[in-house]
């Protein structure tokens, strides 16, 4: 999946070429939080975090090489329904736009490969994931996400599962050793896998892709009766948060903290063992169906 650079650069440039408060961005500080908040659980990113949850959960997607994030099942499931009633919060629209991102890039990925006859596999995923690293510091990044009680309530009412506030501060702490290891790793173009080109132009889909999916809401709101920012819709979009949390807040497999997880095999949260544990019924399963709340 694409690497946080590559999500952190990308939300820099959608905030930069557009105004926020017309795509229905009204807390850009959690709009970009929410590009970063799937990964937080996952255990790779984050590696202090107070449990992990499956990917295939966190992503909307199925046990299979290169996934595809369900970022239209994500949509459909917690931003379509309110788009009538005034919308939904940042947080949620910047969850959108990872998953939307890392399934703009799968594709690309998925098609690259077939196209030149590459074998799907743990070794094909290692080189994949190298490229995107390569990529990533690349670019610029240079984005600020406060820790303000903002982003630490609309965490912990993040309709899917909710983010403790030791875990928000953990991952803000992850994404500031990213943005330093950016900065100081030597830089050099040999991709093992996809190209450089490659990888601006599959950039430059994902973030048109964002844009438009954005641009898209933020019409069907105001189209709804509810200008953006506005307190009617403001109000309107603490209510539907509310009314999500009690419609889609469901139980979650919720795994032990990644030091554990990863004790004996650093690829226990990954696809490829996700499918092999499937297919082998002797592997051991290290997560359980939990109440998130």
């Amino acid at each position: 999946m694409p690497s946080w650079n590559i999500h952190a650069s990308l939300t820099k440039k959608i905030l930069k070429e557009n105004d926020p408060a017309s795509q229905g961005i009204a807390d850009v500080n959690n709009f970009k939080f929410g590009n970063l908040l799937p990964d937080v659980y996952v255990g790779y990113m984050v590696k202090d975090v107070s449990h992990t949850l499956r990917y295939i959960q966190t992503h909307f997607t199925n046990p299979e090489h290169i996934p595809i994030p369900g970022s239209d099942l994500f949509w459909e499931t917690y931003i379509a329904p309110y788009i009538s009633k005034g919308g939904v919060d940042s947080l949620t629209l910047g969850s959108w736009a990872h998953l939307e991102t890392d399934a703009t890039f799968n594709r690309a990925v998925r098609a690259f490969n077939k196209e030149h006859g590459i074998e799907p596999g743990n070794e094909t995923r290692i080189r994949k994931q190298a490229d995107f690293h390569l990529f990533g510091n690349s670019l610029d990044m240079d984005i600020t996400i406060e820790p303000t009680d903002h982003l630490f309530e609309a965490a912990q009412n993040f309709a899917q599962y909710p983010i403790k506030i030791e875990d928000v501060e953990a991952s803000l702490k992850a994404f500031e050793n990213v943005k330093e290891k950016s900065k100081t790793e030597p830089m050099t173009d040999r991709y093992l896998l996809l190209s450089r080109r490659f990888m601006d132009d599959t950039l430059n889909g994902a973030r048109e892709n964002v844009e438009k999916g954005l641009a898209t809401y933020a019409r069907e709101v105001e189209a709804a009766g509810f200008a953006l920012g506005s307190p009617k819709q403001k109000r309107a979009v603490a209510e539907n948060v509310s009314d999500s949390l009690k419609r889609n807040r469901k139980p979650i497999d919720v795994g032990p903290k990644p030091e554990i997880l990863f004790k004996d095999n650093e690829e226990r949260a990954s696809i490829e063992y996700e499918i092999a544990r499937l297919k082998e019924k002797g592997l051991p399963d290290y997560f359980h169906t939990k109440d998130p709340s």
